[in-house]
């Protein structure tokens, strides 16, 4: 069923991080067995894995030392307890569940007259965002690109993959051109984080910075941080670049080098569309249709970008409010209404307030906070 230039998402755990994580599985498996319920069956494989672990602690405190499964158990515990039940439903308790190598999955899908395309993250195919050294060996003994990524799991004890294949009639391209980079729009990889900002440093996706030395690449950087949720198009981060380290730093092979750099170390992201999204809330601001029929429910909502985004209680019963029928007035009386509710509270820095406790100009100033929110985070439309 695949277009003949189209191309297929699959995600699956993989080898040889599942390993590791497929001993957890397997006790709660067997531990879960004789109950017949999804909610019993979860409810006692979360039982199993707390006890091992504090068993396991136990163990170790008589001995006086650790061990490597010691530390591993009380990893996932410290996962189990952060996750939701339908999460561990599915990622432990499935009647299916192998994991692949990555050539393993090469061979699979080439035995259907489908190739192995790519990583949906680029950052995770490359040895330049490794130690020099190992990336070096890495690059001597791969025989291909595959080889590459499949030594590269190894040695990163990779345990999940998001692969991309295609038919394996198209011709691919694998050399990366600068000039692909021209027709693309560019954001920063994670949430700038408050001002002032460090004009040293990229904020990476799961926390941590990435250092920068290139002033071409503190150049972009900035650029992207000010525009902030929103994405740049590559002439508007070059003519950026220009202003401030002058057209001969910002020319397209120098510019595309940082840019591919920052790319492979997960500071920025690219995609070949810009999103309509509102960076400022406007004076009839709307939230996109399916965070506003996301957001009663309290689950995630995802952003314009496509990425998932948590907010607090109080945003959620907000945000199906701002249809873009509402002007700030409005908004203020459906915040006076949201507090009236019972059990329904926002939390500020002088604690929780009630709508009693609070005056016009009061509500007003939450109400910019809270839109404010959602533009930062991508949620608001244009």
């Amino acid at each position: 069923m695949l277009a003949a230039q189209g191309v297929a998402f699959v995600s699956y755990n993989a080898l040889p991080g599942w390993h590791m994580r497929g001993i957890v599985r397997d006790m709660m498996v067997y531990h879960a067995r004789h109950f017949s319920s999804p909610a019993e069956r979860v409810e006692q494989a979360r039982a199993i894995v707390q006890f091992v672990d504090e068993a396991a602690g136990r163990i170790a405190e008589v001995a006086g030392t650790t061990s490597a499964f010691y530390e591993h158990i009380a990893s996932e515990r410290k996962l189990l307890e952060s996750r939701p039940d339908y999460y561990v439903l599915h990622e432990f308790l499935e009647g299916e569940n192998r994991a692949f190598y990555l050539h393993e999955f090469v061979s699979a899908v080439s035995r259907h007259g489908l190739q192995y395309l790519a990583d949906s993250s680029f950052s995770s195919m490359l040895p330049t965002n490794l130690p020099a050294d190992v990336g070096q060996t890495l690059e001597s003994i791969a025989p291909d690109s595959v080889g590459l990524e499949q030594y590269r799991d190894f040695i990163t004890n990779r345990l999940f993959r998001q692969s991309l294949i295609c038919r394996d009639d198209v011709g691919l391209e694998r050399r990366l051109e600068v000039a692909t980079l021209t027709e693309m729009y560019f954001r920063l990889g994670a949430p700038p984080g408050p001002q002032p900002w460090p004009e040293d440093a990229a904020p990476l996706p799961g926390g941590g910075s990435l250092s920068l030395a290139a002033p071409v690449a503190k150049a972009v950087i900035a650029a992207l941080r000010a525009a902030f949720p929103a994405a740049l198009s590559y002439a508007e981060v070059q003519a950026a670049a220009s202003r401030r380290e002058g057209p001969d730093a910002a020319n397209t092979e120098h510019l595309g080098g940082v840019l591919y750099t920052l790319l492979a170390h997960d500071a920025i992201d690219i995609r070949s569309n810009r999103p309509a999204m509102a960076t400022v809330a406007g004076p009839y601001p709307r939230a996109s249709a399916v965070a506003r029929a996301l957001a009663p429910k309290g689950e995630s909502l995802p952003n314009l970008m496509h990425y998932a985004v948590s907010f607090d209680g109080f945003t959620d019963a907000f945000v199906p409010y701002v249809d873009g029928t509402r002007d700030r007035a409005e908004l203020g009386a459906v915040v006076r209404d949201l507090l009236a509710r019972p059990g329904m509270t926002l939390q500020t820095p002088n604690g929780p307030v009630s709508a009693t406790d609070l005056d016009d100009p009061d509500i007003a100033g939450i109400v910019d906070q809270l839109l404010g929110g959602l533009a930062g985070f991508g949620i608001l439309e244009q």
